[in-house]
């Protein structure tokens, strides 16, 4: 058995703060990979993922993890137009549509989006960036 997986299925032997400083000395984006998608702890999840860089990853994370600030993180490292804009229009959470929003640019993207958004703070959120990006 590796050492990530030792790691993770110590799970339920080490407290949160060991797990934490073990983590630090963990540098390679495959095991930090295997945390963010076994640990059954979100901290720990959480602090991995503002470590890796793959948006393929990132973007799997906004879609799949359990927990909204874990998405919610994943969502602020994505700089993909592309992946931002299917995020803010097509996510079910507002906070996640949000989060996207706050990063684009495309002026096309949050006209559509301030103007039918099934959500009135998120067109809000929209309508506001947009007049900040003209």
């Amino acid at each position: 058995m590796s050492n990530i997986h030792k790691w993770i299925k110590s799970d339920k032997e080490k407290d949160f703060e060991n797990k934490f400083n073990d983590l630090k000395g963990i540098n390679d984006e495959k095991s930090l990979k295997q945390i963010v998608l076994k640990d059954s702890d979100y901290r720990i999840r959480l602090e991995a993922l503002k470590r890796i860089e793959n948006e393929i990853f990132l973007e799997d994370v906004v879609n799949n993890d359990s927990n909204l600030n874990v998405r919610l993180q994943a969502v602020s490292q994505i700089e993909n137009p592309e992946v931002l804009a299917d995020i803010a229009k097509g996510s079910s959470n507002k906070y996640l549509r949000i989060e996207a929003i706050k990063k684009i640019s495309n002026i096309d993207v949050l006209t559509v989006i301030s103007k039918k958004d099934s959500n009135r703070e998120v067109r809000q959120v929209a309508s506001e960036r947009l007049n900040q990006v003209r």
